[in-house]
């Protein structure tokens, strides 16, 4: 990025921390507005997330944004995509077909 762009980036980030805090805030929580899923609103977090550390990191907006804006809650369950039933017909399917 030219030192140009990157000076007035700066400028920007850093006279508007709170609107930006608000903004995200607001986008992670309008999930009924967007119709988006919790996983999608955290997969959206999670990404922004090391890009406005980085910012904050090298200096170019005082702190990050996100340290204080609100996850998405997402329910951590884990599908199963086969059952063992389906395990074992796979498996004597490939078995029988390799005889």
């Amino acid at each position: 990025m030219p030192q140009e762009q990157l000076t007035h980036l700066k400028i920007l980030l850093r006279s508007a921390p709170s609107l930006l805090r608000l903004t995200l805030d607001t986008f992670l929580t309008s999930r009924e507005a967007m119709r988006l899923s919790p996983a999608t609103l955290d997969w959206y977090a999670r990404l922004l997330q090391p890009f406005l550390n980085f910012l904050a990191e090298d200096g170019i907006i005082p702190e990050s944004p996100m340290r204080k804006v609100k996850m998405p809650r997402v329910d951590n369950r884990i599908l199963l995509a086969f059952s063992p039933e389906d395990v074992k017909r796979l498996l004597a399917a490939y078995l029988s077909a390799c005889r």
